[in-house]
């Protein structure tokens, strides 16, 4: 076939499998319930899910941590940014893994004026982060050290897409609790860094 002919077949190939065609990179299983499954993101509604990072499944979905830690520093910052001006922001977290997501936060800006309550402007202040599900999860896989191979893909309905991001390791378990241990510690070290402990 030369460049000037079409081949009606090309239309009907898919590029992009849904989730639950994706083989594992490890074992080749698909439908992620392999021991290499660690986390399943709808990046089409990423501010959903569990921890507002648009986890919807994997071994993280039960890590707690997540959400417990990044909601920690957020409300960290938005309480000094609460009191004013002259209020000292507070220390970030150790290590480079949370850099990009510090810089987010320093990024919001809110007028404390006219909310009720610091819980309030917490609220608002978590809810005006760009990029939040975005940055935790770049945060996730610095800690994780980059033992995490990704896949991507997508599902089609009519008038409607969504695009998804699976990560898979070679023990999805083990990494799991070791990303729960790590985050309790940097957690405890946020909080006596800030005088919170």
């Amino acid at each position: 076939m030369n460049d000037d002919e079409y081949d009606e077949s090309e239309d009907d190939v898919d590029t992009e499998l849904s989730p639950k065609e994706i083989p594992c990179p490890f074992c080749g299983q698909r439908n992620s319930d392999c021991s290499h499954f660690l986390a399943l993101f709808d990046c089409t509604f990423d501010g959903e899910g569990k921890y507002g990072i648009g986890l919807i499944g994997g071994a993280l979905y039960k890590v707690e941590i997540i959400g417990e830690f990044f909601q920690a520093v957020s409300d960290c910052y938005a309480r000094a940014r609460y009191k004013g001006k002259m209020a000292k922001l507070p220390k970030a977290p150790k290590g480079n893994a949370f850099q990009s997501y510090v810089r987010e936060l320093q990024r919001v800006r809110l007028k404390s004026k006219g909310y009720k309550s610091e819980e309030y402007y917490c609220w608002d202040f978590s809810a005006n982060i760009e990029y939040y599900a975005r940055r935790v999860r770049e945060s996730l896989l610095e800690l994780l050290h980059n033992d995490v191979l990704e896949e991507n893909a997508a599902t089609e309905a009519h008038m409607t897409s969504s695009s998804y991001l699976l990560w898979f390791c070679s023990d999805a378990s083990t990494t799991a609790i070791k990303l729960k241990n790590e985050l309790a510690r940097c957690l405890s070290d946020f909080k006596h860094d800030n005088g919170f402990l």
